[in-house]
């Protein structure tokens, strides 16, 4: 074993100093005595690399993978050996093995991703490289990291790009399928258009959706409709079912920002936190479990135009804020919509949102309404809890061929996401 030991000191020394034939010697001799020894398969596949010579680097890897088969980074070596031979299905098969492994790793992903777009199997790749950059972000962005290596760039800019043609593409044709979607035209997802990406107004970024052909209205007169009034004269019903809903409930209410939701750190004093709390009645276009506790305000939503998502309201939920708790400026989703606010319980006129350059003082029960595309934040300053109903409804303005044109780029997109899989083999 010391004989060993010794072996890979002077192993190790010897590549450190440039002398490669050197280090692959005394490798070499471990082997003899150890076939298996983890150590020395990984060092002399790094060397046949680094000679380049990816196939006994490939051989090297393979031996590897039967004593550490649980070991992500054996299968990315063995990929990145198949891949120097541009025999890229059997690379891609590697990087999926190290993926399954651990699919956090933005790299592995990024790589396969690559690899099926060798083998001109694009359609695997575009979700490959979409379910990756839903774990990590850097699948799309590690091009703009000015330390990440070279192969890694190239990868991570040839999936960014990738992606913004597919779902740029994916948008113009669901735009196809409606009748006189004309304003919608310039229309855009800002987080995956192919192109530039231009606001009229620095208080106006809307990260999901964007039409910038729509009038710029920050905030929206509360119109003089039969819902608007109905759903006014429910809110001490709506009021009183979420009373009596919390007054059952032996469980906190879900923090709004989850612990894992990556926000900004302005935000640090309410991720994963108490201070601000939501009880959803439906969340992502689906009924949640308490709804069954709401009849009336359920009820009271029967004419309101919430935006529909898979045939059920896109979000409806109880806001909570705590006491002396200030919610940072931010940008929504999309300037398409309207955020609804039914105030149902402010604790006196320190309560306020500001939308671009606009403050409102919630009353109870009067409905407010604006574009949460435009920077706005939000201060609840008195000593007792706010609730306000929240939910999006489509804006005034929109027509309904409109409304049916962004619903079908929604759900298109919607579709091929929940459609995408990773392999079980390449």
């Amino acid at each position: 074993m010391n004989d060993i030991q010794t072996l890979l000191k002077q192993a190790h020394a010897a590549a450190g100093n440039g002398q490669l034939n050197e280090a692959e010697a005394y490798l070499k001799q471990v082997l003899t005595a150890q076939p298996d020894q983890s150590d020395t398969l990984g060092m002399l596949g790094q060397l046949a690399l680094a000679q380049n010579d990816p196939k006994s680097a490939a051989t090297y890897f393979e031996r590897l993978t039967k004593s550490l088969p649980d070991n992500p980074w054996v299968y990315f070596d063995l990929g990145n050996a198949y891949e120097q031979m541009r025999d890229w299905n059997t690379a891609a098969q590697a990087y999926l093995s190290a993926w399954k492994i651990n699919p956090n790793n933005a790299r592995y992903a990024m790589f396969l991703g690559a690899a099926l777009y060798e083998m001109g199997d694009t359609a695997r790749a575009l979700q490959i490289w979409s379910l990756g950059a839903d774990h990590d972000p850097m699948v799309r962005a590690a091009h703009q990291n000015p330390n990440a290596d070279a192969p890694t760039k190239a990868k991570s800019l040839l999936a960014d790009k990738m992606l913004r043609q597919h779902f740029t593409a994916q948008h113009i044709n669901s735009l196809d399928k409606c009748d006189n979607p004309e304003r919608l035209r310039s229309s855009l997802w800002p987080q995956t258009h192919n192109g530039p990406v231009r606001f009229e107004n620095k208080q106006l970024n809307p990260w999901i959706f964007y039409a910038p052909d729509l009038p710029s209205t920050p905030v929206f007169d509360c119109p003089d409709l039969a819902w608007v009034q109905e759903l006014q004269s429910a809110y001490i019903d709506i009021r009183n079912e979420y009373l009596t809903y919390m007054r059952g409930q032996t469980e906190p209410n879900a923090p709004y920002l989850a612990a894992n939701m990556g926000a900004d750190v302005s935000c640090d004093h309410l991720i994963g936190q108490q201070t601000w709390t939501a009880v959803h009645l439906y969340k992502d276009g689906a009924p949640q479990a308490c709804l069954e506790h709401f009849p009336k305000t359920k009820a009271a939503f029967e004419n309101v135009p919430v935006v529909i998502f898979n045939g059920q309201p896109m979000e409806i939920f109880f806001s909570v804020l705590k006491p002396n708790i200030h919610i940072p400026p931010h940008f929504g989703t999309a300037n398409t919509r309207l955020t609804a606010h039914l105030p149902l319980i402010i604790p006196s006129d320190k309560c306020r949102i500001r939308v671009a350059d606009h403050t409102h003082y919630w009353t109870e029960g009067e409905l407010f309404l604006f574009d949460d595309g435009w920077d706005h934040e939000a201060w609840n300053d008195s000593d007792e809890t706010r609730v306000v109903l929240i939910f999006e409804a489509w804006r005034p303005d929109l027509s309904a061929e409109e409304i049916k044109a962004i619903q079908t780029s929604f759900e298109d997109r919607d579709s091929w996401l929940k459609a995408r899989e990773i392999p079980e083999s390449i």
